[in-house]
């Protein structure tokens, strides 16, 4: 059992750089402070799922911001977050809480009352899954966890008491991923399947002579046939996506490499595919109440 005032845990695959620890110490400037956060930086990715992650860690720094000011920290990062001793021996410590214990002990603190700061200069590097598979087992376990120790703290939903916690950030943990998944799914089905299901129909009107069918294709293209519905929505979320983007890299300090247009571009528009699938593996293991897995 640690025996001094702090305490950190470090994941076997994380780097610290030197000045995080003065930086985060710093912020323990009120009893009521429980826990102080690191930023998590992917290290040095090389293929191009470890260049979409880093994407996403970039994004997460400016979410942390907000969620920093608002009082919304849900979870603390595995990696070099410091704990006051005292305080996390009085609420009991770790628990096993669906192998996601760094979500679990922020909740529990939450509900007590205690104040949990983020750090945006104190950086720590992680390395990130390198194939799907691995971001597959990953996020799953995440977001499995995160649904479960959400749905056990329920009792702080839309409570005032809680403030911005209970009312928006807690059940937008508990279903935000949900709603995520349905429209991803809306999505494919209006932008995939259901274009290719009339050509199906168009190719069995053909018994599936597919020049025949080239040959009925007329070119007559006008303004007037667009979908403006769909178009203004793909806009709208075309614009936010640039607009968080360019807020998160003016934040973060970052630059946007010419090598690294290609990445951004693919996570804007197919990373949260790749992500939908996790969710949808996490709605088919809770319907089927499968454990939790490392």
């Amino acid at each position: 059992m640690a025996g001094g005032e702090f305490f950190a845990c470090l994941d076997a695959d994380s780097f610290v750089e030197p000045h995080a620890l003065k930086l985060l110490l710093s912020r323990f400037t009120s009893k009521r402070v429980a826990a102080v956060l690191p930023i998590i930086k992917v290290k040095e990715p090389k293929n191009l799922l470890e260049r979409l992650q880093w994407y996403e860690y970039l994004i997460n720094m400016f979410y942390k911001r907000i969620t920093g000011f608002l009082n919304c920290i849900h979870v603390a990062p595995g990696p070099f977050s410091i704990y006051r001793t005292r305080v996390l021996r009085k609420v009991g410590g770790f628990r096993e809480a669906y192998k996601t214990e760094d979500l679990e002990i922020v909740l529990r603190l939450q509900e007590r009352h205690y104040e949990i700061i983020q750090v945006l200069d104190a950086e720590v590097y992680t390395n990130a899954p390198s194939t799907f598979k691995s971001l597959y087992i990953q996020r799953n376990r995440w977001n499995k966890g995160a649904v479960l120790n959400a749905w056990d703290y329920r009792r702080m939903m839309f409570k005032r008491e809680y403030g911005d916690f209970g009312v928006f950030q807690l059940p937008i943990v508990l279903v935000g991923g949900f709603i995520s998944l349905f429209l991803i799914l809306i999505s494919l089905y209006l932008l995939v399947l259901k274009p290719g299901f009339n050509t199906l129909v168009k190719l069995e009107l053909v018994n599936f002579d597919i020049l025949t069918l080239l040959r009925m294709v007329e070119i007559n293209f006008s303004l007037l046939d667009l979908d403006y519905y769909h178009v203004f929505i793909m806009i709208c979320v075309l614009t936010v996506s640039v607009i968080v983007v360019w807020l998160t890299h003016r934040n973060t300090g970052e630059q946007i490499s010419r090598g690294s247009m290609f990445s951004l571009l693919f996570f804007m528009f197919f990373y949260y595919i790749l992500l939908g699938a996790v969710w949808l593996g996490v709605t088919i293991d809770l319907v089927a109440r499968h454990e939790v897995r490392w």
